[in-house]
């Protein structure tokens, strides 16, 4: 049995402008967070990771996929440094995070199930492509099968490593990243014509006739 894989390539037709970054030490991160580690979608647990990274000097910008419940609010509107953004269209994104220093794409393990961890391990999020293309590093952590990717233009640890240290590692990789090189390679429409020949052999009925 034959088995396609695509991973979520960016497109190649996102326009890119220059735009400065902003003053000081900054990261970010867009999708959902939690503050309950115990159950499937605990891996979106950052409480520690975030206030970590704030309490020494280090910006934190969040663009969440959907607005924050009451006791996130709670959590979250209580730290100076921490800044929460409305999700914004996709095709705006990397026009929005360029302007940071690094982007943080990982997970939580403690206190979540199993088989969500299990999950975490084996799966190839958006992020580990979206913040090369937007030319920042990445932070990962507890990424699994994605740090094989995410190591190229960033600066991977896992459980226990030192969050703040792994920030000040992946910055101090942006001058020597080539971006574009890895935009040509990981990009969507690159991979067009292993996506058709897969979809026409599925619906043979659709295909063009020269």
């Amino acid at each position: 049995k034959n088995v396609f894989i695509m991973h979520a390539y960016p497109p190649r037709d996102f326009i890119m402008n220059n735009i400065e970054k902003i003053d000081g030490e900054s990261i970010v991160y867009f999708g959902n967070v939690t503050t309950e580690p115990n159950f499937t979608y605990g891996y979106r647990y950052y409480n520690d990771i975030f206030k970590t990274l704030a309490e020494n000097n280090i910006k934190v910008y969040l663009y969440l996929s959907r607005p924050l419940r009451e006791e996130e609010k709670k959590y979250y509107y209580n730290h100076k440094k921490i800044f929460i953004f409305n999700k914004i269209p996709h095709y705006s994104l990397y026009q929005e995070i360029c302007k940071y220093q690094v982007g943080f794409a990982g997970y939580n393990i403690i206190g979540v199930p199993s088989y969500a961890v299990q999950y975490v391990k084996y799966c190839i999020p958006n992020k580990t492509f979206d913040y090369m293309y937007a030319g920042i590093p990445t932070l990962g952590y507890n990424l699994g099968l994605a740090e094989k990717y995410v190591k190229k233009w960033g600066y991977c640890i896992n459980e226990g490593g030192c969050i703040v240290d792994a920030y000040y590692k992946a910055k101090s990789l942006a001058c020597n990243i080539n971006f574009e090189y890895f935009r040509k390679k990981y990009n969507i429409e690159k991979h067009i014509p292993e996506f058709a020949k897969v979809y026409y052999s599925v619906f043979p009925e659709n295909t063009i006739s020269s």
